[in-house]
């Protein structure tokens, strides 16, 4: 009875202690790597502590619920070369302190895309007949390519004047990526791709860089695009970006339509708008017109009014366009004061026109001044016809040389008239200026009229000497001035081959139409004219000029 109680007591010390002995047999969980690159190597590691006696170890990694890799140490010699073929390795050391073991293990294996897709690894501890296990998901980061820059695709310009396309694509993961290019209008044709570099960044994911050729021309068609595509384990389906004409970064720049300072009746006029920084180099360029006080625009065409001249291109260094676009037209007066000119440049970047504007133009009249004699009277005029000339506003003054003959002097005011005439069909003005000369003055007189007009830079000088007599000359050609009969007619000089024309009836064209001349001046020799008549004269002759008639009669 003693022995059985003894050996139940027995029986029951050795359950109390395993228990408790065992109670301590702890195992900790995997750690390893949350994340990892393609061809980057990880390690996963357990730890089992106060193990009785040498512990046994198992990993165990499970592919899709399919075992991949199972072994455990220690292993046989042809089991090491299976694992090494497999690129696992594990290595377990233990620890023995009071009777008791501490064991750590390490896993250890190059991860791979097509393998380690969704993985479960597990580590097993064995000791004295028990085992304790511990596993933890696991699952390849996969990265998606992410665009990066402004635009999907970069143009830009090679030294042959092809377009360099370029794609960059960021923060991918796993390494392997497929990129391609393609071009056409409707229908694609694949690019040979030049290069591609993919590198590693400091996130641990990699980023690609990929780079075509076109031919620049081909981006004259507005339907053109080049498109690249890139296919990775990340996504499910493939994606893709297109760039066209329209996104050329080379858009033309148009300068300000020059206009010469003064646009001349009856004369030419050329305005030029300067394009730059195209590409490619198909540029259209229209020339519109708007005429005055009207909203309606009228394309430019060549005509005997108007000339379009062959555009002068160049290329610039870096490789894109510059061009001068010109219009030359015939001014008048009539038709083009107040009109309006537009350069308008149509190009594959743009999605409208651009265009440039002169605003409304200001035509000036080309002056022209004859002068001439009238001695048909008691006083002697030189009168001088000056023509041709818008706006209005007009100074004509008379001057002669002082005694001294070291200059001129100008006439007083109360020695010359003005006479307004008609406006001319073509809208600019005429006007005759006479002044009043004494009929004794000296040799080698001279005297001068000057016409200053907002058209004229410098003003227009007019010459008349009197080397001798009653000759009277134009300085500017020794011919003799010309002169008005008794009957009021204007006498030629020698020299010119033309007849005399009426003075009262004469015509001459202005922009293709005739215009019926009036004739300048009509005078009496009996009668000096009344002051309510449209001449006003003055019989006052100035003191320097009495004193010159008083000196030249003695």
């Amino acid at each position: 009875m003693l022995l059985t109680l003894s050996g139940i007591g027995v029986l029951l010390g050795i359950f109390v202690f395993k228990k408790k002995y065992f109670q301590r047999f702890i195992v900790s969980p995997i750690y390893g790597p949350e994340t990892s690159n393609d061809n980057d190597k990880v390690t996963f590691y357990c730890v089992a502590f106060n193990c009785p006696i040498a512990t046994r170890v198992m990993w165990c990694v499970k592919e899709s619920g399919e075992d991949t890799f199972k072994s455990s140490e220690p292993w046989s010699k042809d089991e090491e070369e299976r694992l090494l073929g497999c690129g696992y390795t594990i290595r377990t050391d233990q620890f023995e302190d009071k009777g008791l073991h501490k064991v750590i293990t390490a896993l250890n294996f190059t991860p791979s895309v097509s393998i380690h897709i969704n993985t479960t690894i597990v580590c097993r501890f064995t000791s004295d007949g028990k085992t304790k296990a511990e596993k933890i998901k696991w699952k390849f980061p996969l990265s998606k390519p992410q665009v990066s820059g402004e635009k999907p695709i970069a143009l830009s310009l090679g030294d042959s004047g092809d377009v360099i396309c370029s794609t960059n694509l960021k923060d991918f993961n796993p390494k392997d990526i497929v990129i391609t290019w393609s071009c056409g209008a409707g229908h694609y044709q694949d690019l040979e791709t030049i290069n591609v570099k993919i590198t590693k960044n400091s996130q641990q994911t990699y980023d690609a860089k990929s780079v075509c050729r076109i031919p620049g021309n081909r981006f004259n068609d507005p339907g053109f695009k080049v498109r690249v595509t890139w296919r990775h384990l990340s996504m499910e389906e493939a994606e893709r970006k297109e760039a066209s004409a329209a996104d050329l970064p080379w858009r033309p720049q148009m300068s300000d339509i020059s206009v010469p300072r003064l646009l001349l009746h009856g004369e030419e006029a050329k305005l030029q708008c300067t394009i730059s920084g195209y590409f490619p180099g198909d540029l259209k360029v229209n020339w519109l017109r708007r005429e005055a006080g009207k909203p309606d625009l009228f394309p430019v065409s060549p005509s005997d009014k108007y000339k379009l001249p062959v555009m002068d291109v160049t290329r610039q260094e870096d490789q894109t366009f510059t061009c001068t676009a010109s219009l030359i037209y015939s001014v008048s007066r009539k038709t083009d004061h107040g009109s309006e000119f537009i350069c308008q440049v149509g190009h594959p970047s743009l999605e409208s026109p651009l265009e440039k504007r002169t605003g409304e133009l200001d035509v000036e009249g080309i002056l022209a001044v004859d002068v001439m004699l009238d001695d048909t009277q008691s006083d002697r005029w030189l009168i001088a016809e000056v023509r041709g000339f818008y706006p209005r506003d007009i100074k004509v003054r008379w001057s002669r040389t002082t005694l001294s003959m070291k200059g001129y002097e100008e006439y007083p005011e109360s020695n010359i008239t003005f006479e307004g005439q008609p406006n001319n069909n073509d809208g600019t003005f005429r006007l005759i200026s006479k002044c009043k000369i004494s009929k004794f003055n000296r040799a080698n007189k001279k005297y001068k009229v000057s016409v200053s007009h907002k058209s004229l830079e410098p003003p227009i000088e007019k010459i008349i000497s009197r080397p001798i007599g009653d000759k009277f000359l134009l300085e500017e050609d020794e011919t003799p001035l010309p002169k008005l009969s008794s009957q009021g007619e204007k006498t030629l000089p020698p020299a010119s081959p033309k007849p005399k024309g009426s003075a009262e009836k004469s015509e001459y064209l202005i922009d293709g139409e005739k215009e019926e001349k009036q004739p300048l001046c009509k005078f009496s020799s009996q009668k000096k004219p009344e002051p309510d008549e449209a001449t006003e004269t003055c019989d006052v002759s100035s003191e320097k000029e009495k004193e010159e008639e008083k000196s030249e009669e003695t």
